[in-house]
């Protein structure tokens, strides 16, 4: 049976991210997905912040970009912060813009993931194009990279956000053997539709999915991303609401 760990992205608290680390910590929980800290100096400052409320970044976001010929040099330039920090993973989002030349992204994806071993992190790569929109795309770049340290994350609503006709169920089954991360995100099943409410509030097949998850005999992070409904305006306090709903159902399905 698998093991959760559960972490939140501050911007699910949309333009009051900055209350999460007060809010987050009163209602017990330990983990975080930040963003990479600009420098060193910030990520000092940062990392003091978070231990000051007995909280820790469970992940790091780091994005790739497959055509700066740069990108190995500037994803190895985070290895400082990466060292102070001590996250589980790297989360990224690797970007293409052609979807014909992705093979030239799978021997820099491969020698990231030699730096990430040597750091101790894998990297999961995000439910986005054109690396892993789907379980059939994300399984042809694992078998191309075939690293242990490069994994998938599992996003449960861009799933559907980007494809068409698709179950995330069963989507998630098939990638089950390269799963490293999930973000756990909501939505109403539609293809391309900005609709992001609390965990619980769409109809994403929280259950099942679990129960697919808990076929796996690891520890499986999973981070709430609520990305809020196209048009809406919201204060402080429904901000707050949202993740404290969202984390009252999950306590339902998992123990973390």
């Amino acid at each position: 049976m698998a093991k959760f760990l559960l972490s939140i992205r501050p911007y699910s608290y949309g333009k009051f991210s900055k209350i999460v680390f007060e809010h987050w910590s009163s209602l017990n929980q330990k983990y975080l997905e930040l963003d990479v800290p600009k420098s060193y100096l910030i990520a000092k400052l940062l990392y003091e912040k978070l231990s000051s409320y007995n909280l820790k970044a469970l992940s790091i976001s780091i994005h790739i970009d497959i055509d700066d010929k740069n990108v190995i040099k500037k994803f190895q330039k985070y290895e400082k912060i990466i060292k102070l920090f001590e996250p589980m993973y790297i989360f990224s989002s690797v970007k293409i813009k052609n979807e014909s030349e992705r093979a030239k992204g799978y021997p820099l994806l491969k020698e990231l993931g030699d730096f990430a071993k040597d750091l101790n992190v894998f990297i999961s790569i995000e439910t986005h194009p054109f690396y892993n929109t789907n379980a059939d795309r994300g399984m042809e770049t694992m078998q191309n990279i075939n690293h242990p340290n490069v994994k998938l994350n599992f996003d449960t609503a861009n799933i559907y956000f980007y494809n068409q006709n698709i179950d995330g169920v069963e989507e998630l089954k098939k990638i089950l053997p390269w799963i490293g991360s999930l973000h756990i995100k909501d939505c109403n099943l539609n293809y391309h539709e900005w609709y992001f409410p609390a965990i619980g509030d769409g109809k994403v097949n929280y259950p099942e999915l679990i129960k697919v998850l808990n076929n796996l005999d690891k520890t499986i992070p999973l981070t709430i991303e609520i990305e809020g409904i196209k048009g809406e305006i919201i204060n402080l306090e429904q901000a707050k609401n949202r993740v404290e709903k969202s984390v009252e159902y999950l306590k339902k399905l998992i123990n973390f």
